[in-house]
């Protein structure tokens, strides 16, 4: 039984800063940084906010925790006419070709082979793309191991 999610216009780009705000401890730790740029105007979405604001959580969170360097993560926020894209680049493991295509999947996990330090149940991404979908968006993702991932978010600007 899911009950309906309350739907609420909202500043992405306001939201999306305090979320990274709260990983500044975690960030430093390990003397690195997350920035945050915004090109245009409009940031207003529609959508439950506390969903979006755990969706943007767990994409910083998982680009912190599977880096071997210091975490260097741009958030890129672009507002067009009809669009708000939203693109979340990190420097860290990457993800294998192989995994691409399944890590939105409910309970996948990479295969890291020796580290045992990440816990969690596969389902970070899973809720990240059930959250964009419910705000009528679209989420990619590209990688390249040892390089970093790129998740790319395009929601709809809410009409009215």
């Amino acid at each position: 039984t899911e009950q309906p999610l309350n739907h609420e216009l909202f500043d992405a780009s306001a939201e999306i800063r305090n979320v990274a705000d709260t990983f500044s401890v975690q960030i430093n730790e390990k003397k690195g940084s997350i920035i945050v740029n915004t090109s245009g105007n409009n940031f207003t979405l529609s959508g439950n906010i506390e969903m979006f604001q755990i969706a943007i959580g767990n994409l910083i969170d998982n680009a912190i925790r599977y880096n071997k360097n210091a975490p260097l993560i741009t958030v890129n926020m672009e507002s067009a006419k009809d669009t708000i894209e939203v693109r979340i680049t990190d420097n860290g493991i990457g993800i294998g070709k192989e995994n691409l295509s399944q890590i939105f999947e409910k309970f996948f996990r990479i295969p890291t082979g020796d580290i045992h330090d990440n816990e969690g149940f596969g389902l970070g991404l899973y809720f990240v793309k059930n959250t964009v979908l419910q705000m009528h968006g679209k989420i990619k993702v590209s990688s390249q191991i040892d390089k970093g991932t790129t998740f790319t978010i395009e929601f709809p600007v809410p009409k009215g």
